[in-house]
C-alpha cells in the first residue's frame, strides 16, 4: 500500500466517522444513499475477486468518501461554500490574466515544479502553466494544466446556476476564464448560453459588449493570440481536428477492449488498477477519455461515472433551461476523474443539487 492508497483510506475513514457523528446528531441519514453504497461495494467485490486484488477498494475510497460528505449536508450549505469558492476562483482568474500579460510582454518563469505526469509546470508571476507557444501561455492557476483550471471554472459556474446565484458574476467567471484557451471551455459556454433566457435587457447589454470585444480584438495583439490558441487548434488537417487530443486515444482503448471482451466487465489488466506506469508501458498512453474508467477498472467499478453522465444528459436534454448540464456531461467525458481526490466532490455537488432539486432562498452576496 503506497502513500496515495493510505491517504484515500484515511479520507474514507474520516468520512465514515463524520457520517456516524452526523447520524447521532441529526438522525437523518438517507437510506437510498446507504443502499447505493452497499450495492456498489458488492459489485466492486466481484471485480476485486476476479483479479484477486484489493487495490480496487483504494480506487473507490475517494468516491465513496466524497459521496458521503456531499450527501450529509443540506443543500443550503452549498450557498456558503460556493461564495467562498467563487471568490477564490475569481482571484485565480485575475492572477491568470496578470501572468498572461507578464509572459506576453517577455517575462520569464520565476519558479517551476514537476507535475505527477512528468511535465514541467512553470510559474509566471501569478499563475502556473505547462503550455506555452512563443510568448503566449495558457494559464493554469494553481492547477497542473490549463484544462483543469477551465474545468473547475465551468463546474463552479454550473453549481452557481443550479442554486440561482448572480448570473453576472457567473458570466464574468466564464468569459474571463477563456484566458485558459480551453476548447472544452468554449463548448461549455455555448451550452451555458443556450440555457439562458434572452430578454431585451440582456440583448441590450450583449450587443455593446460584443462591439467592444471585437474592437479590442482587432486593435490589439489579441488577434495573434487567438490564432495561436484557438484558430490553429480548430483547423482540420487530414480529416482530424488539430486540437482534438482525445478521439485517437478513445479509439485506441476501444480497439484493445474489442479484442478482449471480458475486459469490458473487469478492466483490461490489473496492472492498470495498481500501477499506471506499467499500464502505459504495456498499452501506451491511456490519457483521459470517456472510456478510460471502463478500460482501467471495468464496468462494475466504473458504473457511478457513467450513471452520473447519463443523469446529467437526461436532465439537460429536452429542457432548455438545463442545457448547461449537457455541457457538464461533456466535460466529464473529457475528464473522467470521479475516483480522483481533487475532483470527486466537485463532480458530485451538481448531481446532488439537481437530484434533490430544492428551491432555497438565496441571501448571499455573490
Amino acid at each position: 500500500m503506497n502513500y496515495i492508497g493510505l491517504s484515500k483510506i484515511l479520507l474514507l475513514l474520516l468520512a465514515v466517522g463524520y457520517i456516524i457523528f452526523e447520524y447521532f446528531k441529526q438522525k437523518n441519514i438517507r437510506k437510498d444513499l446507504l443502499c447505493f453504497i452497499f450495492i456498489y461495494i458488492t459489485l466492486c467485490i466481484f471485480t476485486a475477486a476476479y483479479w484477486i486484488n484489493i487495490h480496487i477498494f483504494y480506487v473507490i475510497s475517494t468516491f465513496i468518501a466524497s459521496l458521503l460528505i456531499v450527501y450529509i449536508h443540506k443543500i443550503n450549505i452549498y450557498y456558503k461554500y460556493i461564495d467562498i469558492i467563487s471568490v477564490i476562483v475569481i482571484t485565480l482568474i485575475i492572477g491568470a490574466w496578470v501572468g498572461f500579460v507578464y509572459a506576453y510582454l517577455g517575462g520569464d518563469s520565476i519558479y517551476s515544479i514537476v507535475n505527477p505526469d512528468g511535465r514541467e509546470n512553470k510559474l509566471y508571476l501569478t499563475t502556473f502553466t505547462n503550455s506555452k507557444f512563443a510568448n503566449v501561455i495558457r494559464p493554469a492557476g494553481i492547477f497542473d494544466e490549463p484544462g483543469a483550471f477551465s474545468f473547475v471554472i465551468c463546474l463552479i459556474a454550473a453549481i452557481r446556476t443550479l442554486i440561482n446565484k448572480d448570473t453576472k458574476v457567473t458570466w464574468f467567471m466564464l468569459i474571463t476564464g477563456l484566458i485558459t484557451f480551453s476548447l472544452a471551455h468554449l463548448v461549455y459556454i455555448i451550452f451555458h448560453f443556450a440555457s439562458e433566457k434572452l430578454t431585451i435587457k440582456k440583448v441590450a447589454y450583449l450587443i455593446p459588449l460584443l462591439i467592444v470585444i471585437m474592437t479590442v480584438y482587432k486593435l490589439s495583439p489579441l488577434e495573434e493570440v487567438v490564432n495561436i490558441t484557438y484558430v490553429e487548434r480548430l483547423t482540420v488537417v487530414d480529416g482530424e481536428l488539430v486540437g482534438d487530443n482525445r478521439s485517437e486515444r478513445t479509439l485506441t482503448l476501444a480497439g484493445y477492449m474489442s479484442q478482449d471482451i471480458p475486459s469490458i466487465m473487469w478492466g483490461i489488466n490489473d496492472v492498470c488498477i495498481n500501477i499506471m506506469e506499467m499500464c502505459v508501458q504495456r498499452y501506451g498512453y491511456v490519457g483521459a477519455t470517456v472510456l478510460t474508467p471502463i478500460f482501467r477498472y471495468g464496468i462494475l467499478v466504473s458504473l457511478p461515472y457513467y450513471m452520473l453522465i447519463a443523469f446529467l444528459l437526461y436532465r439537460g436534454i429536452g429542457n432548455r433551461k438545463k442545457y448547461f448540464l449537457i455541457g457538464i456531461a461533456l466535460l466529464l467525458m473529457q475528464r473522467p476523474y470521479l475516483f480522483a481526490s481533487g475532483y470527486a466532490m466537485l463532480m458530485l455537488i451538481p448531481f446532488y443539487i439537481e437530484y434533490n432539486n430544492e428551491n432555497i432562498d438565496n441571501n448571499s452576496l455573490l
